[in-house]
């Protein structure tokens, strides 16, 4: 099998790529910058998709039967200019992918703030309404790709990702702000505290777009969640058990801070469960303890 992943050295990309290297299928990575690979299956090679001409001979030559695209550059700035030009590189790369005529299958990153529910479930039949830019261009793309799959015959999976967390997560997101208040003794400077969000170990997610790419799944939404919610509060005091033994710091948060939670909202995983199957979905504590472990022996290396 052919396929063709862009965004490999993103953060879900990453983990999808090691996964894809078990196999005998032949990879090739369509990325913005060069890193080092060792796997022998998976060529990488530098593009931009903003520039056809830097990876069209590759798609005549490559041919590829199926098509993940993770690739969304300057997360998380979402103004107006940043996410018009990710929409339409987007509908740029994917207008010479249906040129070639051999794509049977394509695999689409979404986002859970596509749904904009602030409290209750979010099941896939539920559309949403966008609500900044960055849901409108993800909104506008999956509308898109949902006419031209159509009339391609072409099998479309659009995964929505919830609050991914894990190794090779950018520095300023949440576990890693609170690894590194807690590692310099200090208390995690989060405001919304009380907030419960539906939180995902990457490897999951990474798991769930592989059997996306191997598994038979009629076209259509799917989440990537865990299927419930959890308070920041909560993921705190988890972390800090694991890091300090105690929970001196989560208890003084408590204390301190008096924001009500305004946001919980999970995925329903129903249809995940059923199609995407083999997938064993971790724990919130076994994924931050292998965060964490990650996360240890990055900073030890820098």
């Amino acid at each position: 099998m052919r396929i063709l992943l862009t965004g490999g050295s993103g953060f879900v990309g990453k983990h999808l790529l090691e996964l894809l290297s078990n196999t005998k299928n032949k990879v090739i990575v369509l990325n913005k910058s060069n890193y080092k690979n060792n796997y022998k299956n998976i060529k990488l090679v530098k593009v931009s998709l903003s520039k056809p001409n830097t990876y069209k001979k590759i798609l005549i030559e490559f041919s590829p039967e199926i098509v993940v695209h993770l690739a969304w550059e300057k997360i998380p700035f979402f103004d107006h200019k940043t996410c018009k030009i990710n929409l339409d590189n987007s509908i740029l790369f994917f207008e010479n992918i249906f040129s070639l005529g051999s794509c049977k299958k394509i695999i689409i990153a979404g986002t859970c703030l596509e749904y904009n529910i602030m409290k209750g479930v979010c099941k896939t039949k539920i559309n949403g309404e966008p609500y900044n830019y960055f849901t409108w261009a993800k909104h506008s793309l999956k509308s898109w790709l949902e006419i031209e799959a159509k009339k391609n015959k072409i099998n479309m999976i659009w995964l929505r990702i919830f609050y991914a967390y894990g190794p090779f997560q950018r520095s300023g997101s949440l576990l890693p702000t609170i690894f590194n208040s807690l590692q310099k003794g200090k208390l995690p400077n989060i405001k919304n505290i009380r907030n419960k969000n539906d939180f995902v170990f990457v490897h999951d997610v990474a798991t769930i777009f592989y059997n996306s790419i191997f598994n038979k799944i009629k076209s259509g939404v799917y989440n990537c969640s865990s299927g419930k919610s959890i308070s920041v509060i909560k993921l705190i005091s988890i972390v800090e058990k694991i890091v300090n033994k105690n929970n001196k710091y989560t208890d003084e948060l408590k204390k301190i801070n008096k924001n009500k939670g305004l946001v919980n909202f999970w995925g329903c995983n129903y249809l995940t469960n059923k199609y995407f199957q083999p997938l064993r979905m971790h724990s919130l504590e076994e994924g931050i303890k292998i965060s964490y472990k990650y996360y240890i022996i990055s900073k030890n290396e820098n």
